[in-house]
């Protein structure tokens, strides 16, 4: 039953041309008055209309799987060259915003000014990867960084107040963790396109918490769609 089920949804296109075909035909064939040469052109003028309709589906349809799997390869490319690799950007971040706050609780050990001018060097580094790969963004990504950006710009935070400093380092961390967030869950939508275009699935709802699974994508082996 299956196997009939699947073979009816692969020649589904065919079935329909036949199927509609005949019940255009039929009116030809049984209309009176109307010579055999006549009803024989009549139906070949039908049955050719619905042979150039079949291949007519049928380049749809080739050209819908080209254009999926170009976007499936793109989103490969975003993956490579601009996700992944922001995620480690954002590990630096979180990395030089503890010596922040570690050099504001101990200034005589550490110089708070130095901490924070890497940080920001590592923002301006940042701000030129977002302009190279601008066109592998979203807007929710460059939205999170923005935010981030924006709370560098308060000039207080070189007086060294250490309430606005706890303030800051918390508020920056939050905006790191959210921009992670949805890097990976763009990561995760990616994968999961990736796979549904290839006919690859490894459960019917599936939740990627992060971008190891691009390679480990489950215990159990994927099934063909």
């Amino acid at each position: 039953m299956k196997s009939l089920g699947r073979w009816i949804k692969k020649w589904r296109e065919v079935l329909i041309c036949l199927v509609l075909f005949f019940i255009f035909a039929a009116p030809v064939l049984i209309i009176k008055g109307i010579g055999i040469s006549d009803k024989i052109q009549a139906m070949a003028i039908i049955g050719l209309i619905f042979i150039t309709a079949f291949y007519a589906i049928q380049t749809q349809k080739l050209v819908e799987e080209e254009r999926k799997k170009r976007y499936a390869e793109f989103g490969m490319q975003r993956i490579q060259k601009f996700l992944r690799p922001l995620l480690k950007r954002l590990d630096s971040f979180k990395d030089s915003v503890s010596q922040i706050a570690e050099a504001s609780k101990y200034p005589l050990l550490n110089n708070f000014e130095n901490s924070l001018g890497i940080f920001r060097a590592q923002l301006n580094e940042t701000k030129e990867f977002f302009i190279e790969y601008l066109f592998m963004t979203n807007p929710i990504i460059r939205y999170g960084y923005l935010k981030i950006t924006k709370m560098t710009i308060l000039k207080s935070i070189e007086n060294r107040s250490e309430e606005f400093v706890t303030y800051w380092t918390e508020k920056i961390d939050e905006y790191i963790g959210e921009l992670e967030t949805e890097v990976n869950n763009e990561i995760s939508r990616i994968c999961k396109n990736i796979r549904k275009t290839y006919g690859f699935f490894s459960q019917k709802t599936e939740i990627l918490p992060s971008s190891d699974d691009l390679t480990v994508l489950s215990d159990r082996p994927p099934t063909r769609i």
